[in-house]
């Protein structure tokens, strides 16, 4: 671990800190680090001195690190937000599907072969016709928007002009 005192009257110390939490600045040492475990590497203090650090005036620092705060802040409640909400929906999940909870015990399990067959041919969804992928990693997803306009491209280039 390496300490520094910074100049307070140089350089205003939550800019200084935004700066060096910047995703160019962690570029930086982790392209300067060094050392043989991917766990364990090293950055040396040449390299930390030798990072240039923009140098606006003070009032425009204190600005940008307020600005930056404000954000990071926000971000944060968003991403605990998430989290929760989140959570709850986990819950939600188990109170319907998981067997045997009272929300669903009243229903019958049928197997998704009953209602749903594969597709072979390579049409363009629609919301008469709707299309979805079966995949490990994301399950059953419908086919959206971002897949449409290669599928239209794909049918109109088999189909003859």
């Amino acid at each position: 671990m390496m300490r520094f005192r910074i100049n307070e009257t140089t350089i205003y110390p939550e800019f200084l800190e935004m700066y060096l939490r910047s995703h160019r600045t962690v570029k930086y040492f982790q392209r300067s680090a060094s050392g043989t475990s991917g766990t364990m590497v090293k950055i040396n203090k040449r390299v930390v001195e030798n990072l240039k650090v923009p140098l606006p005036p003070m009032p425009e620092q204190t600005a940008i690190a307020a600005l930056l705060s404000t954000w990071d802040a926000a971000i944060e409640k968003t991403e605990k937000l998430i989290a929760a909400k989140e959570k709850q929906m986990n819950a939600l999940y188990q109170l319907f599907f998981q067997p045997g909870m009272s929300a669903n015990s009243s229903w019958h399990s049928t197997k998704i072969g009953q209602f749903m067959t594969p597709r072979k041919e390579r049409e363009v969804p629609s919301e008469e016709i709707p299309l979805f992928s079966l995949t490990i990693e994301d399950g059953v997803t419908p086919k959206t928007d971002r897949s449409l306009p290669a599928m239209e491209s794909e049918a109109k280039a088999g189909s003859p002009q």
